[in-house]
């Protein structure tokens, strides 16, 4: 046929080179040898504006992802396990293990008002015998006349990640920096990565502000053999209004683990809000003054997966119980 070519006019290189210079075949081979696709994986992908976007994405996602499931699972029709949109967070980084300080698995006594651990409760379910399985992960309360707040959790995530990004460039320069200096030149480098950190909190703070991701949640950590005891006085007096905008307590994942309660304020930055919350918690018997210390942790740090023992070394925490009420003297 006309037109064809026959195999052996072609050169071993042609079809992959498209010509025959040498030069050319030699830089596209050293080219290949040169690559290094750690460099790609490890120092630009996680950085990029599209995985980062995509990230972001899927936190949406996942979000409509558990609306969706929310409005249509009709085993819970019944009672109201989830909270109204926009009211209560839904975090599936809540972590049902103590994670976040020292945060100690509560055993909290009998001496709590309205003692009871009967099976209605303001929800009309008890953790202890509801499976995740069933209802997912959490049952929650909301408090009598709560509005609806806006907050941009994707772009929180996708500026926040962005943040933590930088500062890990920054914490890597200046450890090698500390490493090289002599041994009396290296506090130097030790402040300037403190000063660092701080920088980055203040920044996650603001950015919180701006995206108006800034609820917070006291966490009790509970035994499972008490946890509806707990959750009956906890829910009830959410619904009563005398604690946060809502509350929520994990459900039976099957595992055994000490459940974590969550009572949420609407603004971490509002102390006398946090303290009164906190002060009600006493005075229910939740919370000892003389026991272990319970934790106050935002919701921004949630989203960004910001937990206990961290690679940024952020404190997980926002405050402690035995601060808050010190301070409150």
């Amino acid at each position: 046929m006309d037109g064809d070519v026959a195999v052996a006019e072609l050169s071993d290189e042609s079809s992959f080179y498209g010509d025959d210079s040498d030069d050319e075949v030699g830089r596209l081979e050293d080219l290949v040898a040169r690559y290094n696709p750690y460099e790609y994986w490890e120092l630009i992908y996680p950085y990029s504006l599209n995985t980062i976007r995509r990230k972001a994405l899927n936190v949406k996602k996942r979000e409509e992802e558990e609306e969706k499931k929310k409005m249509t699972d009709t085993s819970v029709q019944e009672v109201e396990i989830y909270p109204p949109r926009g009211r209560i967070p839904s975090h599936t980084n809540d972590s049902v293990k103590a994670e976040d300080e020292d945060t100690n698995m509560m055993d909290i006594s009998s001496e709590c008002n309205a003692k009871r651990t009967s099976s209605q409760t303001a929800t009309g379910l008890t953790p202890s015998n509801t499976p995740a399985d069933a209802v997912g992960p959490w049952i929650y309360v909301s408090a009598p006349g709560q509005r609806l707040r806006q907050a941009d959790t994707a772009r929180l995530v996708t500026d926040g990640t962005r943040a933590l990004h930088r500062f890990e460039n920054d914490k890597a320069a200046l450890q090698l920096q500390r490493d090289r200096a002599a041994t009396g030149s290296k506090q130097a480098a030790t402040r300037a990565l403190l000063l660092r950190r701080q920088e980055l909190e203040r920044e996650l703070f603001a950015l919180a502000r701006l995206t108006g991701v800034v609820s917070g949640k006291w966490m009790l950590f509970i035994t499972a053999d008490r946890v509806d005891e707990v959750w009956a006085v906890v829910a009830e007096a959410t619904a009563r209004g005398e604690l946060g905008f809502g509350a929520k307590v994990a459900t039976d994942d099957g595992q055994g683990r000490a459940r974590l309660v969550a009572i949420y304020t609407h603004d971490h930055e509002d102390r006398e809000d946090v303290a009164r919350v906190l002060r009600q918690m006493v005075e229910l018997g939740l919370v000892k003054r003389e026991e272990s210390p319970i934790y106050y942790k935002i919701d921004a740090f949630t989203h960004l997966e910001i937990m206990a023992n961290n690679p940024w070394g952020l404190k997980a925490s926002r405050f402690s119980s035995r601060d808050v009420l010190r301070d409150a003297r």
